[in-house]
């Protein structure tokens, strides 16, 4: 015991000298002890309360020891009753800042507690009592530099210029926004970055939205990914009166054939798309381009430049050309239709059929049916005007068909040659 006390005297001792070339130090038998400072005002005080900038602080050191347990055996206690204590320890690469059950961090700015991490694990910053692992209020309108909220009734990540709002509209709703300005008026770049980014409304499984990796948006596809740049609902072929629908709004160009609402294609020079004026839907192209319809990969009509509307050729001669090459006997075009008879067989119509070129076995010499303009009703043949090619190029006739569709009457060289007394000259 006396060797204790001698080593702590001699302890002191050393101090005092050593202080004494460079500052005062106080050991009184009894009161505060001052390291570096002559008045100490605390139990134990290590140098002045005077500011001051310097390289070589005061500072204390409890060596090199520490804690094999994270979060115990703390070094400096700054309460101990015995039972609770508050202090630092430190445990492997780690300091830890070490509190009692039920107890809680906080953290005061001049008399104001700003931050508090309590027993629960909950941090709360401009509250006492957080119920959240992070719960941020404030009641000013100062800028949020990083995660703070506007007023009373937003809360924001980042700040008035550039930040992620949630606005608390009424008790039970509210809604959300991103916003990044310059200065409050002038809109600068915001990148987001994930692999895909999807959407839920509330109550649903499967998302609304879906931004996949690819860059293809899609809106209501589901769990399906869309395959689209813009895809709105999925692949499934379903009957509904409700489809999936894409609305532009009440606008209207007033010039009809300009302004296009949906361009399919815009180079920047030339344009297809669709349009609308004045209670008219416009499809509209370049010059020197066409309208082409295609089924199946094979093109069945075209609208070209010139105005020609070409069925079945995709070169069309004349205002309308029905250039599909027809088959001996095969219906090439139907001028008009009645309603008696026509669900039995090809129907009750006047059209235009096409025959032959070349002899047919039935036909005199080389003189055949080309055309026809045949009259049917209940799907057979009643009445026709047949052309007939004549022996070459050139010399073709009229011949009329009447009653069972027999031939009656025939115009061969300007002379009307008749088989029937049905035939009026």
């Amino acid at each position: 015991m006396r060797t204790a006390i001698f080593a702590i005297c001699s302890i002191i001792l050393l101090l005092n000298y050593t202080y004494a070339q460079t500052a005062p130090n106080k050991f009184p038998a009894t009161g505060n002890v001052g390291i570096g400072t002559s008045n100490p005002i605390n139990n134990l005080q290590i140098g002045t309360q005077s500011a001051t900038s310097t390289a070589t602080p005061n500072t204390l050191s409890l060596g090199a020891t520490y804690s094999p347990s994270a979060g115990s055996n703390p070094k400096l206690k700054l309460y101990d009753d015995g039972t609770t204590f508050y202090g630092f320890g430190i445990s492997t690469y780690q300091m830890d800042a070490i509190v009692g059950a039920n107890t809680n961090f906080a953290w005061w700015v001049n008399g104001s507690q700003k931050m508090i991490l309590n027993s629960t694990g909950n941090l709360g910053i401009g509250t006492t009592t957080p119920s959240a692992k992070l719960q941020l209020i404030t009641t000013s309108d100062a800028n949020p530099t990083s995660i703070s909220s506007f007023d009373a009734r937003h809360f924001a990540i980042g700040s008035n210029a550039s930040a992620i709002t949630f606005s608390k509209n009424t008790a039970t709703g509210g809604s959300a926004y991103i916003s990044s300005l310059t200065a409050n008026t002038s809109w600068d770049p915001m990148g987001f970055q994930a692999k895909n980014f999807n959407w839920y409304l509330a109550g649903t499984a499967t998302p609304s939205v879906v931004l996949n990796a690819a860059g293809y948006l899609g809106i209501g596809t589901g769990t399906a990914s869309p395959t689209n740049n813009l895809q709105i609902g999925n692949q499934t072929a379903t009957s509904t009166a409700t489809p999936n629908t894409l609305s532009l709004g009440a606008t209207y160009s007033p010039t009809a054939g300009s302004n296009p609402k949906l361009k399919l294609y815009d180079d920047g020079t030339t344009f297809y798309g669709f349009g609308i004026s004045a209670k008219q839907m416009d499809a509209i192209v370049g010059p020197s381009t066409n309208f082409a319809w295609w089924v199946n990969g094979t093109q069945k009509m075209i609208l070209n430049s010139t105005g020609n509307l070409g069925v079945g050729t995709m070169n069309p001669g004349a205002v309308l050309d029905v250039g599909t090459l027809l088959n001996p006997g095969a219906l090439g075009t139907v001028l008009a239709r009645l309603a008696e008879g026509n669900g039995s067989g090809a129907g009750t119509y006047l059209g235009v059929k096409g025959y032959y070129t070349q002899p047919d076995p039935k036909a005199p010499l080389v003189n055949v049916v080309s055309f026809a303009i045949e009259h049917s009703f209940y799907g057979i043949t009643n009445s026709s005007i047949n052309f007939w090619r004549g022996g070459g190029s050139s010399g073709g006739s009229i011949s009329f068909n009447t009653n069972n569709n027999t031939e009656h009457c025939q115009n061969r060289t300007h002379l009307i040659y008749t088989q029937s007394a049905h035939c009026n000259r």
